[in-house]
């Protein structure tokens, strides 16, 4: 007898060959633009060696992967509905110096970004030329961080934003231009904010990206293995390599550990009087009160939008995240759902 469950699974399956299905790992050949903002020596290595282990983008991401596609097809309509001269879409570039390859979104041109580049830069620029864009579309969250420019960027704790300047930047050293720029989308109300960034004005963080790439090169010629990086929350909490880093086998973030048992169990108490006390809003406005005070002291709030720190102790973690209404601290004790959240 045919079944409901049945049905959608056969629904599933086909909707997913739909938009791309999934892609056979295959052993790669060069560095992926999109992966050279990784910080981690290990992590860009394991991209290379540990091919097949490497965990495969699930359902979810793979529609993530087809939206992406979707949008940047809308965006490049609307691109040229206004005006805009589009070209060069998807073109291949390759770095065999530091064995980097990858496809630029678009060149885009006009009369107006020209005369800015000529009046900017010693650039000669040719009547059609474009400057080098990559398309991202983001959720609403990411598009009001990711709109502060590339700076806001690289100090992000969203991991993936922070890889997208360096791809950006690495397209623009590799083909020698001066400018490069970024189209952000917001995918749900469909704003679009144009970023023209300097390639010159970010020389220290492209050298630290071709000193980590030359790095990782000379370790896959000579079957050295680079050591994983410190553990970071942000980049090694959401990791996708995790599972094949020797760090997973270590207690996570054990150099975060700067709470004493005594000040462990102070956040603790004050955590159980703020859950408890919900319906007592001085109560908990007082608790809350003290949580902030006590981060304060130990210069543990962070200072810029985006920032993010990470406070721990035993079986208890303390994150305050500041974004554009203030600071949001989230308590997490012994890994479990309950948690603190206040704002100033």
């Amino acid at each position: 007898m045919t079944t409901v469950r049945e049905i959608q699974d056969g629904f599933e399956k086909k909707m997913l060959s739909a938009y791309g299905g999934r892609r056979s790992p295959y052993e790669p050949t060069s560095h992926w633009a999109s992966n050279i903002g990784h910080p981690c020596r290990y992590y860009l290595w394991a991209r290379w060696k540990k091919w097949e282990e490497f965990p495969r983008p699930d359902d979810y991401l793979l529609g993530v992967f087809a939206q992406g596609r979707d949008g940047e097809r809308l965006v490049i309509q609307d691109l040229m509905k206004a005006g805009y001269d589009v070209t060069e879409q998807e073109k291949s570039y390759r770095d065999d110096t530091v064995r980097v390859s990858g496809r630029i979104d678009l060149r885009l041109s006009s009369e107006l970004i020209r005369r800015y580049v000529e009046e900017n830069s010693d650039f000669s620029v040719p009547r059609y030329w474009g400057i080098p864009t990559e398309i991202k579309n983001v959720n609403s969250h990411s598009y009001d961080e990711m709109t502060g420019g590339f700076r806001f960027m690289f100090r992000s704790f969203r991991p993936w934003v922070r890889k997208y300047p360096m791809q950006a930047l690495g397209y623009g050293k590799l083909i020698g231009e001066p400018f490069v720029a970024m189209i952000i989308r917001d995918k749900n109300s469909r704003q679009t904010h144009l970023l023209i960034e300097r390639v010159s004005d970010y020389k220290t963080e492209i050298k630290q990206c071709r000193e980590r790439l030359l790095y990782v090169n000379s370790c896959l010629d000579t079957g050295a293995t680079p050591e994983p990086m410190d553990y970071d929350h942000i980049w090694c909490h959401r990791c996708d390599a995790w599972s094949l880093c020797p760090q997973s086998s270590t207690p996570r973030g054990k150099n975060l550990e700067i709470l004493n048992d005594e000040m462990t169990e102070r956040f603790r108490e004050l955590n159980a009087i703020a859950e408890a006390a919900k319906p007592h809003v001085s109560a908990q406005t007082r608790a809350r009160k003290e949580i902030r005070e006590a981060l304060e002291k130990m210069e543990r709030l962070p200072a810029n939008v985006g920032e993010r720190v990470i406070t721990a102790g035993t079986s208890l973690v303390i994150e305050a995240t500041r974004n554009r209404r203030g600071v949001f601290v989230k308590i997490n004790d012994k890994g479990g759902e309950d948690a603190l959240s206040t704002e100033e």
